[in-house]
């Protein structure tokens, strides 16, 4: 059997101060609602690319779901990251600009897309929800005779809707290549 370890589990929530306990359980409950928003405009976009016939697979986020990040409340992710064919670039672009965004940049084979702009105003609202939107497509490259990523994905269930995700080995040296960039 799988054990938990934190302070909740073993009973010592009375060994953090109390402003330090409110704080930490103040940033949970903002997380939890950041990232609630954030699975809903998820799928919301997921179903009109879907709707749009687009390839397309969601990128690290939701897609570590479950194995990596059981507890998507305790995890920080600032944007929604899809990776799409080229042929579909032009109809995500489209999608994403109906639901609010705009092109705010396009970095080599990334074009990067802002809504809501508001800037924490300071740390303590850093988990708060509805304060910035981001998203990001990265188009697939597929050399002559290489291997596509999305020709590997899989469909994950995920909240009312099921994602196409990368395959289990895509997904572990994606995690690796973007943590070690």
């Amino acid at each position: 059997t799988r054990r938990s370890s934190d302070l909740k589990d073993l009973d010592l929530l009375e060994v953090l101060p109390s402003l330090v306990l409110a704080r930490l359980q103040q940033n949970l409950a903002d997380n939890s609602q950041r990232m609630d928003a954030m699975i809903a405009e998820s799928v919301a976009i997921q179903h009109r690319f879907q709707e749009a016939g687009l390839s397309y697979a969601i990128l690290k986020g939701f897609s570590l779901w479950p194995i990596s990040v059981p507890k998507l409340e305790l995890r920080s992710q600032l944007d929604l990251d899809f990776l799409v064919t080229e042929e579909s670039a032009i109809e995500a672009r489209r999608i994403l600009e109906d639901s609010g965004y705009r092109l705010d940049k396009i970095n080599g084979r990334s074009w990067e897309f802002k809504a809501n702009e508001c800037r924490p105003s300071s740390l303590r609202d850093l988990y708060k929800a509805g304060l910035s939107r981001s998203a990001e497509l990265h188009l697939e490259t597929v050399s002559a005779g290489g291997s596509s990523l999305l020709s590997r994905s899989h469909k994950l269930c995920f909240h009312g809707v099921c994602m196409p995700v990368l395959s289990p080995v895509d997904l572990f040296v994606g995690q690796g290549l973007h943590l070690y960039k």
